[in-house]
């Protein structure tokens, strides 16, 4: 025996590895002999029958940890939870509720092993157990999963990790060596029975290692026996295969981490226990810090038997969970896989129970089965079998409870702890290397998918607003009415909270059409950010691309369970479109939450992490998004993913638009990005999609990685050039001036007021996208916001733990002399106003450029993040509106909606086409013209004097409404300006004349009033104030 495991890491030559060598431990065990032939058909060849013991059929089943799920099960009742709130809401939307009782007819009986070693029946789901009763094995005890390897669904032929032909042998080999993190996980949870509450502090007594039930020596023993065991069933039912157990170990040293790290380190496996006396949903996005409990442990489910489908999905090409009549269809992609399980989580009384099904395939990489039986608001998640080959990115541990890919939805908090990482780690939370598989289960730790109705095609009509009267509104779920006063307090911060009619006539009042959200996809924190008490506020750390996050729902919403989450977001867009406002989500399709080579192991990676990720020829991952991960866009299921999610989002949701993240990443082959990648052509003529209002943030981390006005048409581009140039133009520079430095020359600042011929006139059509395709910012989520642009010269970002290193140092602000808020009245009273002019100037071009203005929510009334550029992870006052106005942003406010109206009325403020600097036919006015301070032609060489920062902005309204005229002063002197010559018209009896010009507003005005204001004729003169821009309009015509 002992030859025979002289190759099994962690065991001696002499088998000493355990108490007494592996023989005595087996004896110790109460094992009978094999037979002589038994022996031989596991490789035991020469090993004496007395040395053996007794086979025995184990039906041992893994007990593993859970985070228990809220049973109800009702739908989504009253999505704004009217009531009482003393008429503020105007709309209801009311959807009866759902009977809740489980199908009894595919109930399934277990046993449960009681304190008195007996077992004894547990009925789950009523009577009627019938035939599929199995036995299972009670909490702290070792086990297996059921599951016949000899019945594998891919027996031999081609092998799902690659072309290679192998056999039987080969492939039940890859079977038991895959499913040896699973056996590890009951001698887990003996390891803690045994040191039972011996624990001080986070460690153990190492003298109680060897006490109870022959010890965590006796553990080690139980391990080995039971894969022997294994194996030698096998042989028998495939008496040609001669299988050693040598083969079972080759390469893998599971058993030398579990056992040097457990013992020689004396740390426990798991210490903390979930807390389960509040909703699963509590904290900013779920539990953020886990509450030790009692035994020092998370609970743990009852696991049924793994039973196999006997029936295929009815459609295996769509992926996911979906009810069918009488169950569900069950599809997931995972080609490397040996194995797929899909677990189903069932409550009996408190008791909790995993049920597993063993799906059929692969069939094109995808496993698939349908399972009967199976009601809405049932959690669940797969176990992926396979190899553990760090080295080519496989990383099969069917101890982590996946998460579905295509999950419509989620539930259960979410517990930081080593368990959500696929690799052991050491005490101080660094992956131990070379990384191998960690046998802790994430049950009780991560989120679960929920099967729900998924019928929510809203029957109302979109606003469908077209993209030359649209104006984005940039804004967080949260924080755009967390502090709300209007908005009742069981809504505010939440989706139902943005369909409250206190901030929907907010949004009308300003004038915005679309609603941008930050994103809204379910999502993980990061650890380093809980260490620190902080959270991923922003949310760009997508979990699952189809699920809604569900701490944005009102707790009425979560105590209902998934599907009312799902149904609060669907209620928020049909309000939202009820009042002709779009809503568009921010989208992460370029990295997910399981971060780099040593991150966690939640859904994708453990599914198929080669097939999912890009990596590096050593396995580690390759990182183009900053974010420790790249989803690869060069692999047609990924693309598929994407495309499926969005196009969900749009049919069953409802939602008008996206916003894609690092959208580089997802237009590479690898290194090189094409605008004609294959996910991008989709979205250019997919049926659902192309009609929707698409968005790019054209750059990423990678090489290259600056791609503005580089995408194809229909997609539109935030146009980082047009930010820089205008707070260049009315900051920076002025700064520069003010210190008695030269600023720069004013040729951009032509072209991205124009609407950036330079970079979105080229293209697959003439003209390229026009001015319609670059999203023209000043600000953003990331970044300053518009008040802190005009108040500080530097970043402050001190709150978020990083000793101010995070955000970038390119801001191109100017505090007007002073840094932040802090200063005596008389220095307030002189810079103060000159701040709020410098945030109008910058409201009034955003306005009078050519494209598609965006504002940050905020910004129209001078909301402050105390300085900080990177508010990632403030999820707290500094990052949420504030809506207690002083009376300057009262009229900053009514700036704003002023200046989108004079917009919205005016179609010569918002040209969708680019200019020629010609009259158009039949009309005698250059569709664009730039003048001088003195009326005359603006000259080339005009335009690169840094010191000429006077200018006239002249479009013709020929055929739409009036002409404009728009004159900056980006100086720090009063400058007088001639009026340029607007249009001449006939006045009667073969005499011309030139129209005069109406002022409709200055920069200077604290407060835009409506009074007609003086017509002024062409070259009379003018004054305006330093910093400052006015806006004229050609007067009306009989």
């Amino acid at each position: 025996m002992g030859e025979l495991l002289s190759g099994v890491p962690g065991i001696r030559d002499d088998g000493a590895g355990f108490a007494g060598g592996l023989l005595g431990g087996l004896a110790y065990r109460g094992a009978g002999p094999l037979s002589a032939e038994q022996c031989a058909g596991i490789g035991l060849d020469g090993v004496r029958e007395s040395e053996l013991g007794e086979v025995n059929f184990f039906h041992l089943l893994l007990a593993r940890g859970h985070h228990r799920l809220e049973g109800g099960n009702a739908r989504f009742v009253d999505l704004v939870g009217h009531g009482d709130d003393g008429g503020q809401l105007g709309a209801q939307r009311l959807i009866g509720p759902i009977d809740g009782a489980r199908d009894r007819g595919s109930a399934v009986g277990y046993r449960e092993l009681g304190g008195d070693g007996k077992d004894r029946p547990v009925e789950v789901g009523g009577e009627g157990c019938g035939h599929d009763a199995h036995v299972a094995i009670g909490r702290g005890h070792s086990g297996q999963h059921q599951i016949d390897i000899a019945d594998a669904a891919h027996g031999g032929g081609e092998h799902p990790c690659g072309a290679e032909r192998i056999g039987a042998r080969e492939l039940l080999i890859a079977d038991v060596q895959a499913g040896i993190g699973a056996h590890l996980q009951g001698p887990t949870h003996r390891v803690d029975s045994i040191l039972g509450s011996h624990r001080h502090g986070d460690h153990f007594a190492a003298g109680l290692f060897d006490e109870h039930d022959g010890g965590l020596d006796g553990v080690f023993v139980d391990l080995v026996e039971h894969i022997v065991f294994a194996a030698h069933e096998q042989a028998i039912v495939n008496s040609s295969l001669r299988l050693h157990v040598g083969n079972v170990f080759d390469k893998y040293n599971y058993l030398h981490a579990f056992y040097c790290a457990t013992r020689a380190k004396g740390r426990p496996m798991s210490v903390f226990k979930a807390d389960h006396s509040h909703s699963p949903y509590d904290g900013a996005h779920g539990d953020m810090s886990p509450t030790e409990g009692d035994n020092g442990s998370v609970s743990l489910p009852l696991r049924a038997s793994v039973k196999r489908v006997n029936q295929p999905a009815s459609d295996r090409g769509r992926l996911g969970v979906h009810r069918v009549a009488g169950g569900v269809d069950v599809a997931v992609y995972a080609p490397r896989a040996t194995g797929i399980e899909v677990c189903f989580f069932r409550h009996d009384g408190d008791q909790e129970i995993e049920e597993p099904w063993l799906l059929e395939g692969p069939v094109h990489g995808v496993w698939h089965g349908h399972v009967p039986g199976i009601l809405p608001g049932t959690a669940y998640g797969f176990r992926a079998h396979g190899r553990w080959d760090v080295a080519t990115a496989q990383r099969f541990n069917p101890d982590r409870l996946l998460l579905d890919p295509y999950a419509r939805a989620v539930c259960g908090a979410v517990t930081l702890d080593d368990a959500l990482y696929d690799h052991v780690r050491g005490e101080d939370g660094t992956p131990l290397l070379p990384l191998t598989p960690s046998p802790k289960d994430t049950i009780g730790y991560a989120r679960r998918g929920v099967v729900i109705d998924t019928q929510f095609s809203a029957a109302h009509s979109r606003p469908r607003v077209p993209w030359r009267q649209t104006v984005i509104y940039e804004g967080h779920v949260k924080g755009l009415t967390q502090l709300h006063p209007d908005v009742p307090e069981h809504l505010r911060g939440t989706y139902a909270g943005l369909a409250h009619p206190a901030f929907i006539a907010h949004l009308k009042r300003l004038g915005i059409t679309s609603l941008e959200l930050l994103p809204i996809h379910a999502m993980m924190p990061e650890p380093f950010l809980a260490d620190k008490g902080l959270t991923n506020y922003w949310g760009y750390n997508t979990l699952g691309f189809f699920a809604p996050e569900p701490s944005y729902a009102t707790e009425h919403a979560q105590r209902r369970g998934a599907q009312a989450v799902v149904e609060e977001v669907t209620g928020m867009v049909e309000l939202l479109h009820q009042a002709g406002i779009e809503v568009i989500l921010d989208v992460v399709y370029n990295h997910t939450c399981e971060a780099g080579y040593e991150g966690m192991s939640l859904s994708m990676r453990g599914l198929d992490a080669a097939g999912y990720y890009l990596h590096n020829p050593d396995g580690t991952c390759l990182d183009y998004t900053g974010c420790g991960n790249t989803l690869d866009f060069r692999r047609t299921r990924v693309v598929q993913l994407a495309l499926d999610s969005l196009r969900y989002w749009v049919q069953d949701i409802g939602v008008d638009g996206f916003r894609f993240d690092l959208a580089v990443t997802l237009g590479r082959h690898r290194e090189h990005f094409t605008d004609h990648h294959p996910f991008l052509s989709a979205l250019a003529t997919d049926p659902v999609l192309r009609d929707t209002k698409l968005i790019t943030e054209p750059w990423d981390m990678g090489p290259h990685g600056w791609r503005t006005g580089q995408f194809p048409s229909p997609l539109a581009d935030w146009n980082d050039r047009y930010r820089d140039t205008m707070r260049t133009y009315w900051l920076a520079d002025a700064a520069r001036q003010a210190h008695g430095h030269a600023p720069s020359a004013l040729t951009d600042f032509g072209n991205r007021i124009s609407g950036s011929a330079d970079l979105f006139s080229s293209g697959e059509v003439p003209g390229g996208r026009g001015p319609l395709g670059s999203i023209n910012f000043i600000t953003a989520h990331d970044g300053f916001t518009m008040a802190d642009l005009v108040s500080y010269n530097h970043k402050h970002n001190e709150a978020n733990g990083e000793d101010n290193r995070d955000g970038t140092n390119k801001n191109l602000s100017w505090n007007h002399g002073m840094e932040g808020f802090q200063a005596d009245d008389d220095i307030a009273a002189a810079i103060i106003p000159a701040r709020q002019q410098s945030i109008r100037n910058m409201l009034g071009t955003l306005v009078v450029s050519a494209g598609v203005p965006m504002i940050t929510a905020g910004d129209e009334f001078g909301r402050s993040q105390q300085g900080n550029n990177n508010a990632y992870c403030q999820d707290n006052e500094i990052s949420w509106l504030n809506w207690e106005l002083a009376d300057w942003q009262y009229d900053l406010a009514e700036t704003t909606a002023y200046l989108l109206r004079l917009r919205r009325e005016n179609p010569a403020l918002r040209p969708i086409r680019f200019a020629s600097g010609r009259p158009a036919r039949g009309d005698s006015v250059p569709d664009l013209a730039w003048f001088s301070a003195d009326a005359t032609p603006r000259q080339a060489a005009q335009w690169h004097d840094p010191y000429n920062r006077a200018l006239q902005m002249l479009r013709s309204g020929k055929g739409t409404g009036r002409d404009a005229l728009v004159v900056f002063n980006g100086s720090l002197s009063d400058v007088t300006v001639s009026l340029a010559a607007g249009r001449t018209i006939e006045n009667g009896g073969g005499a011309t004349r030139v129209l005069g010009w109406r002022l409709k507003w200055d920069s200077s005005w604290s407060r835009p009033t409506t009074d007609e204001h003086a017509l002024y004729n062409a070259t009379d003169q003018v004054s305006l104030e330093p910093l400052s821009m006015q806006i004229y309009l050609s007067e009306r015509t009989p």
